[in-house]
């Protein structure tokens, strides 16, 4: 708790920059590591970030590592949530429109259930619980990755909350690609609800390589070992907890 509680305070001190080979504490602007010369990453806008982190996550992730831009990863996932939520009403919407458009397809159960209970409620509390249940799981997922680092690795791993905080975050831009299941309105055929779980799986899976890339980076553990660090949360958030990364 004691190396999680200087990193928070470090993310309070304003912009710095880590040097990526030793983990020295760098003033914004230096073009080398003070502490060893390497050369420092710079700072870099919102949507250069989200570009990157899709079409060249070496670099990105890189990036972000260094020079932990922990609010713009909190408007990455508050972006996340909106489209969750927009995808989440069309889907409800489409299905009150394809159940009411022909009662005979409902059986008398489900008909009383949908004339006997209220519209799902969208308004303030919805909102407030989707991002309850969005910043919670991100923030708990990233605690789970850093102590495992901590856990297996104490003595290889230069582990930073703050840093590992942005990789997750950004890491999340994926799930956007979700958007693309409003192009299958809710639809009871199997073969629709196949490719919208194959879809699921592979973008979970672009969302591991991510954060194992930047894992990989923020802490210098070897490849091996930063897919170690970001499957077992992972595995643990989605199958046993069912709570996204």
């Amino acid at each position: 708790m004691a190396k999680l509680s200087e990193d928070l305070q470090q993310l309070a001190r304003g912009e710095r920059v880590y040097c990526l080979n030793c983990g020295a504490l760098n003033e914004t602007g230096r073009a080398e590591c003070e502490n060893c010369q390497f050369p420092l990453e710079k700072p870099a806008p919102l949507y250069v970030n989200l570009i990157q982190t899709v079409i060249k996550p070496m670099r990105a992730m890189a990036r972000i590592a260094a020079t932990v831009p922990v609010i713009q990863a909190v408007f990455v996932v508050l972006l996340v949530a909106a489209i969750s939520m927009l995808i989440y009403v069309s889907s409800v919407l489409f299905q009150l429109q394809y159940y009411f458009e022909d009662f005979s397809r409902i059986t008398p159960t489900l008909r009383d259930f949908f004339l006997k209970n209220p519209a799902p409620d969208f308004g303030f509390n919805y909102f407030l619980t989707t991002l309850f249940f969005t910043f919670i799981p991100w923030l708990a997922f990233t605690i789970a990755v850093f102590y495992v680092a901590r856990l297996f690795f104490r003595n290889d791993a230069r582990t930073n909350f703050a840093a590992l905080l942005s990789i997750t975050g950004f890491a999340r831009i994926v799930q956007i690609a979700t958007v693309v299941f409003l192009l299958f309105p809710f639809n009871p055929d199997d073969t629709i609800r196949a490719i919208e779980s194959g879809l699921s799986i592979a973008i979970l899976a672009w969302q591991i390589a991510l954060i194992t890339i930047g894992v990989r980076i923020s802490t210098g553990l070897s490849w091996n070992r930063a897919s170690l660090v970001t499957v077992i949360p992972a595995l643990l958030f989605q199958f046993l907890l069912g709570l996204p990364i």
